[in-house]
């Protein structure tokens, strides 16, 4: 009796079409950018301190993840860091590193050879608690030490000696246009320093200074006499004046702040960048999550499908030498999506256009007891070639007449990483064409670094004939099962399935 393929695939079908239409989430992270100590990230190693560099250890990247932010335990983060080219926001270097830092059983790593470097991979198993943390190293210098600089160090003697105070025409005094001018100078510091610290005294000053012009006026004294204690007022508040606008705009009047190559500094979260890099106050990651079918069950709708058918004007620089510095945050956010796809995309503002620096797509699914395959028997190392698309080996031509539909079960694994498996996986496995209930595979599967082999056996029932001299026919006729010795490849679904499509072009 024969019996249709499509009868035997009939329960799987049913399976199949209980798939849900795809869910999707979305999340915002725009938490500002603040420097890091890079010691903490990557601490010194024989007393040199470690490059800042884009290029993270698993290490480094879960200390990144724990300094930013303190609730990490039970969350599963995408990490993405990203270095800039020299005066320029446009990405030198981008990584991007997944860090877990839920309790991973043993079984489920058990014979993955390729582990200890699975941080670099965009894959997540089947996490709801989630979070993004991002790292971008600027070149920059601590506002703190500008301050410092323009207030007592060296740049301090040439900022005071650019200060002349203003030349009065008459009927007007010196004393009078210089409190005039420290009136306009404090309102200034007013605006953009309210909490300045001198204010006080230079409006106690100010009085001072007006009551004594308006004292001699009302005596008929001149005001000349005014002229050396309004000067030496006006020079200590314009040159307060002159350092509050710089640590605030980078500039003042014709005085600005400039980088060593003599690019434009601007302030950015306690610290001075190149003008155009401040634009990162606008960083934002979206983060687009959509539910997806679960990876074993995708394979076997694949499968049934192959059964069933067929991207100035300013004079007076002060100069500062940047320094690669390590800038970071992050947010966490949840998601009722166990098996997804994490689209996380980096964008900021400039000019109300937005500009995108970098995206990643993170595969979110769990590890599976089983999956679904197919299988491919090998009869000679000549029917073998490598692959250096998939870096691996594979079999010169695939037909869906010599596949095996595989069922696959053993201990917890990543299914999609068939190759890199040492813990041996059982098989079970039909025909994809001709009788499937003729033909059984039995047979255990192990992935390695270029290929995913299995070595088993083929239960078949043939005919056999009690008397050759006889017609072959009747009752001369007889059927037994025999088992054979099988071994070859065993692919993941979506291989197989390219490369039909290939071969039916």
């Amino acid at each position: 009796m024969k019996i249709s393929y499509k009868v035997l695939l009939a329960p799987l079908i049913l399976i199949v079409g209980l798939g849900h239409a795809a869910e999707k989430q979305s999340f915002t992270v725009a938490e500002p950018l603040k420097a890091v100590d890079w010691s903490l990230i990557a601490p010194p190693e024989d007393g040199k301190p470690a490059a800042v560099s884009a290029s993270l250890t698993e290490q480094q990247a879960a200390r990144l993840v724990q300094r930013v932010l303190a609730n990490s335990a039970n969350h599963a983060f995408a990490v993405h860091a990203v270095q800039y080219q020299t005066g320029k926001l446009v990405a030198a270097q981008q990584n991007w590193y997944s860090i877990d830092f839920n309790k991973t059983p043993t079984v489920e790593t058990l014979g993955d050879i390729h582990a200890a470097a699975a941080y670099k991979d965009a894959r997540i198993f089947g996490r709801t608690h989630l979070g993004l943390v991002y790292l971008h190293i600027l070149e920059a210098i601590s506002g703190k030490t500008v301050e410092d600089d323009l207030r007592t160090g060296s740049r301090s003697v040439k900022l005071q000696s650019t200060l002349t105070p203003p030349i009065p025409k008459p009927p007007q005094s010196a004393a009078e246009l210089i409190a005039s001018d420290v009136a306009n100078s404090l309102a200034t510091i007013v605006q953009k320093d309210p909490d300045n610290p001198n204010l006080p005294d230079f409006q106690n000053k100010l009085k001072d200074l007006q009551s004594e012009i308006a004292s001699n006026k009302a005596k008929g004294t001149s005001l000349d006499t005014l002229e050396g204690a309004a000067g030496v007022v006006w020079k200590s508040v314009t040159f307060e004046r002159t350092v509050v606008e710089l640590l605030k705009t980078g500039a003042s009047g014709q005085i600005s702040l400039k980088s060593a190559d003599g690019a434009k500094l601007v302030p950015f979260n306690g610290y001075f960048v190149k003008s155009g890099f401040d634009q990162l106050a606008s960083l934002a990651y979206s983060v687009d999550v959509t539910s997806k079918d679960k990876a074993p069950l995708l394979d076997l709708k694949q499968i049934i499908g192959l059964a069933l058918e067929g991207q100035s004007g300013t004079t007076i620089e002060l100069k500062f030498n940047l320094t690669a510095t390590p800038f970071a945050a992050g947010g966490e956010f949840d998601t009722t999506l166990n098996s997804s796809d994490i689209a996380i995309t980096a964008n900021y503002s400039s000019n109300g256009k937005d500009t995108q620096i970098g995206t990643q797509t993170y595969d979110d699914e769990g590890r599976y007891w089983y999956d679904f395959s197919l299988a491919l028997p090998i009869k000679s190392y000549n029917n073998l070639a490598y692959d250096s698309t998939s870096n691996g080996l594979t079999a010169r031509t695939i037909k869906k007449n010599n596949l095996y539909a595989v069922f696959d079960f053993g201990l917890p694994r990543d299914t999609k990483k068939m190759k890199f498996q040492l813990v041996p996986v059982l098989m079970y496995g039909l025909p994809i064409a001709g009788q499937p209930l003729k033909h059984h595979l039995f047979a255990a599967s192990m992935g390695l670094n270029f290929v995913n082999v299995f070595v088993g056996t083929t239960l078949d029932e043939k005919n056999f004939y009690h008397n050759f001299a006889k017609p072959l026919t009747g009752d001369n006729v007889f059927e037994a099962w025999r088992t054979h010795l099988t071994y070859g490849i065993n692919f993941d679904v979506a291989t197989v399935v390219k490369s039909l499509s290939k071969s039916t072009k």
